[in-house]
């Protein structure tokens, strides 16, 4: 069988792709592509496309009897059939796993990679969303590649049926803290407790993976009343 695993990495994404609510939408305002990386299961390799050879990507996601993709179907398939000619299924006449539908569904709420990975092997994405933008091209590759590995090892342990999917943390205090999932009760700095506000992110900076678990209230900001100082708390 050929099983391939990919991901795209893109530019930063317009307010219009971020206020898309439908298909027809988020593909008219989809951003471009800056890198993309596949591992090929069959050939154990990983090899990289950039948008000068894009269309080499499409002829191989097309002819695979597998594609598994974290949100491919919802993000990184419309960058290509907006910008390099993507027509028609993927693959042709095979499968498309997508294990960011796949969690989501069993969850209840929408599952970022970072969350699925942090759930099912202790462990982070490679580049914070928000810093995504600020690196080299070989960064990027690099970060890419981990979400392409961390994407085949979740799906290995789809197959053998040892995935995990996330609970969301939600308490009475979170609540009263505006539905923040996992708001902590006390700060990291004074120790204070019941003294975090939450505040807003600038999302032009985000990831898609980042949008999905500040949207999903898993991820956030907060401020303390006593010492000032402002913390990141996540899943």
């Amino acid at each position: 069988m050929k099983r391939i695993v990919f991901d795209i990495e893109t530019v930063p994404f317009s307010e219009a792709f971020r206020r898309a609510t439908t298909t027809k939408s988020r593909t008219k305002h989809a951003p471009k592509m800056r890198v993309a990386c596949i591992f090929d299961e069959s050939r154990q390799e990983y090899k990289y496309f950039t948008q000068r050879n894009a269309t080499k990507l499409i002829r191989l996601l097309q002819s695979a009897d597998e594609v598994v993709s974290f949100n491919g179907k919802c993000f990184d398939l419309l960058v290509l059939r907006k910008h390099y000619g993507l027509k028609g299924r993927v693959p042709r006449k095979g499968q498309h796993i997508d294990m960011h539908e796949i969690m989501s569904a069993k969850a209840g709420f929408r599952v970022s990679l970072n969350v699925a990975v942090n759930c099912n092997f202790g462990e982070k994405k490679h580049t914070d969303g928000r810093k995504m933008n600020e690196l080299s091209d070989d960064k990027i590759k690099a970060a890419c590649r981990s979400d392409v590995s961390h994407t085949h090892r979740l799906f290995q342990n789809l197959i053998s049926g040892t995935l995990l999917y996330p609970a969301r943390m939600q308490t009475k205090m979170d609540e009263e803290f505006g539905g923040d999932g996992n708001m902590p009760r006390e700060c990291s700095s004074c120790q204070a407790v019941n003294s975090l506000e939450s505040i807003e992110w600038d999302t032009d900076d985000m990831s898609e993976g980042q949008l999905f678990e500040y949207i999903a209230g898993m991820y956030g900001s907060a401020q303390c009343r006593k010492c000032g100082d402002i913390i990141d708390f996540g899943f």
